[in-house]
């Protein structure tokens, strides 16, 4: 099966499953540049409020104005996904495939993971696997906590987190239950912990480093 079909049939799921709250946060989102200020239920447009009625969905998804702009931000957020995901994900909506055909997008990776889930470095991009926040530290730098976004945790406390907890902050249990699978991204870098768990190295850069530094 061809990627932009795989994808397609993925979108398609991910659709179904939203709910009222979350096609509202869509729909929010989508008028952020018309009204300067959040929307409430009944400032929706008549023709999207009558979708909406106790909370519950009367009419068809598809026939909602956000459903297209939702399936594009979707389609956008699988094109980095590696393609043994998308055949697991397939293959749990009982559709059997061997093979993807073409190639996943390739991000930049995680300095604190090393999944490519970033589209640039540098630029305060968020991982999606382990919520770190890419605020220009790598290895030259990664023992220093420059405070900020990131918690006051240094790139190493986050790696060994990570390792440990699959999360660079284990206290936000919170972000834990959102955060993407790993297996959904292509590996970009490896980092490896002791066997004590207190030291954590990037064999191929010839880096290492402790939390306690």
């Amino acid at each position: 099966m061809k990627r932009q079909e795989a994808i397609r049939l993925i979108v398609n799921r991910d659709i179904k499953r939203l709910t009222v709250d979350q096609w509202l946060e869509e729909l929010d989102y989508m008028m952020l540049p018309f009204p300067p200020k959040e929307l409430g239920h009944n400032e929706l447009p008549p023709d999207l409020l009558s979708e909406f009625k106790n909370e519950k969905i009367l009419q068809k998804l598809s026939s909602m104005l956000c459903e297209e702009h939702h399936k594009a931000d979707l389609t956008q957020e699988y094109e980095a996904a590696a393609n043994e995901y998308l055949i697991e994900e397939l293959r749990s909506m009982n559709i059997n495939v061997d093979n993807i055909e073409g190639s996943p997008l390739l991000l930049e990776a995680c300095p604190c993971c090393g999944y490519r889930t970033l589209d640039e470095r540098d630029c305060c991009d968020i991982c999606m696997v382990c919520w770190w926040e890419d605020y220009s530290q790598d290895n030259e730098n990664a023992d220093v906590i420059t405070g900020g976004p990131n918690h006051g945790l240094s790139l190493t406390r986050a790696r060994i987190n990570y390792l440990k907890h699959g999360i660079a902050n284990p206290l936000r249990e919170d972000l834990i239950k959102i955060k993407h699978p790993c297996n959904r991204y292509v590996k970009g870098r490896s980092f490896e912990l002791s066997e004590d768990g207190l030291t954590v190295y990037e064999s191929q850069a010839g880096w290492s480093s402790s939390w306690d530094n």
